[in-house]
């Protein structure tokens, strides 16, 4: 039975789209795994996914797998070799994933897959498999883990427009989404060109002309240093001598509340790069004018004491205004420069020496952590004022850049949001 939620989306159709199940898409197949303790089952010349390798693909199509079956793996187990042009879904563990496979493919067990006939466009279907995903994940509960069952899955009803109509639609998604990967490609080359820039202007510097200066041609200009060569007017110290470290206080998990007072910023919000609001505490008003100490301000930078480096980076960020006001809660602290420029102060410690000195500081077998020294003890080139300001200079103008990118993605995202909602429902409908 379908949900309310679902029932009213198909209600408000267009009355010339059909609704069919998707077993009449075309024909629907489970997948298996070979026994992992057979080695002849295995490194064959079958591809060969599961739903976890879909959750780092960034993309539509299914081009390549991590693993590889044989025909004797094959034949022995419940997986099915599938076609290219097949659309892969997940209905395991994670509830629905999409892709459309671009090789001959077979899957475990924690895909339901759809091999679509003549009426069945495999990139319209992408997108509205997608669309109705709360469905899916709907019909998933309930179980030991989420599990979508061949029956549930195969009852699913949906709309399938003419076949000329799937396709314009799948071609006007699929020209945003191009436009999407597109802005995200330069972002990362944008984000990796960055980590180049840091290196020189870190090493080199600028000198008054607004130039990197060039060790090889003027080798009278620098100096060696425990950080390598360096200009010779720079300085090499602990960070502590350009910058203080305030740590948060240790509020009281029972003085917290969900939706009035200010914020606190715990390890749990320190992000990468931008503060994560996901899992907001707050402190109510009346307390707060005691601990006006810990306020934090627009531009601050914090750091996340405890689990520092994760798989997804750095566990710093830079406050906006959107993120203020807030509180500085314990493990967490917050850069105060005394003697240097905060942009340029911001340039070190995203610097990839910094962040690999601090990274050999981290210890603790489960929690992982570091302590307000370690933080400012590794040391860092430190060059005079005026030049820390054309690094900070140069830098913002690069970042400049990425912030445009980004604010371009996440348009694009919503354009497509919108065009999804409109087209996948019939609201506006397409010329054939």
């Amino acid at each position: 039975m379908s949900s309310s939620r679902h029932q009213e989306y198909l209600d408000d159709l267009p009355v010339d789209w059909e609704k069919v199940p998707i077993d009449s898409l075309g024909t629907i197949y489970s997948g298996g795994t070979p026994r992992r303790d057979q080695p002849s089952f295995w490194s064959g010349k079958i591809a060969w996914v599961t739903p976890g390798e879909l959750t780092s693909l960034n993309n539509k199509y299914l081009t390549k797998t991590r693993e590889f079956i044989s025909e004797l793996g094959l034949t022995s187990s419940s997986a099915q070799m599938l076609p290219s042009g097949s659309l892969l879904v997940t209905t395991r563990a994670t509830i629905g994933l999409v892709v459309i496979s671009k090789i001959p493919v077979c899957t475990n067990q924690g895909f339901k897959n759809i091999v679509p006939n003549k009426l069945t466009n495999s990139n319209f279907y992408y997108y509205l498999l997608k669309y109705i995903v709360s469905e899916m994940s709907r019909l998933a509960m309930g179980s030991t883990f989420d599990e979508i069952s061949r029956r549930d899955f195969s009852t699913i009803i949906v709309p399938r427009p003419e076949f000329q109509e799937q396709q314009k639609i799948a071609e006007i998604l699929d020209t945003v989404d191009k436009a999407i990967a597109l802005t995200q490609t330069h972002i990362s080359k944008l984000k990796l060109a960055k980590a180049g820039l840091l290196h020189d202007l870190l090493t080199k510097g600028i000198d008054e002309h607004g130039e990197l200066r060039n060790p090889t041609r003027n080798p009278q200009q620098f100096k060696d240093s425990p950080l390598g060569r360096i200009p010779k007017d720079w300085e090499v110290k602990p960070l502590s001598s350009i910058a203080n470290l305030q740590v948060g206080y240790a509020f009281k998990s029972q003085w917290f509340q969900e939706n009035k007072g200010i914020k606190l910023i715990r390890g749990e919000n320190v992000g990468y790069g931008l503060p994560d609001w996901s899992d907001t505490k707050r402190l109510p008003w009346n307390m707060y004018p005691q601990y006006k100490d810990y306020e934090l301000s627009k531009g601050d930078i914090i750091i996340g004491m405890d689990r520092t480096f994760t798989k997804s980076g750095f566990k710093i960020s830079v406050l906006s205004s959107n993120d203020v006001p807030s509180l500085l809660v314990q493990r967490v602290g917050r850069f105060l420069p005394h003697s240097c420029n905060l942009e340029f102060l911001k340039v070190l410690l995203n610097s990839e020496k910094y962040k690999l000195s601090l990274q050999l500081q981290q210890k603790g077998m489960d929690i992982p952590h570091l302590s307000s020294s370690e933080i400012l003890e590794p040391i860092v080139p430190i060059p005079l004022s005026k030049e820390q300001n054309r690094i900070a200079d140069f830098v913002t103008v690069h970042d400049a850049r990425i912030h445009s990118k980004q604010a371009q993605l996440e348009k694009l995202k919503l354009l497509k949001l919108g065009l999804m909602s409109d087209l996948l429902t019939g609201k506006v409908r397409v010329k054939i």
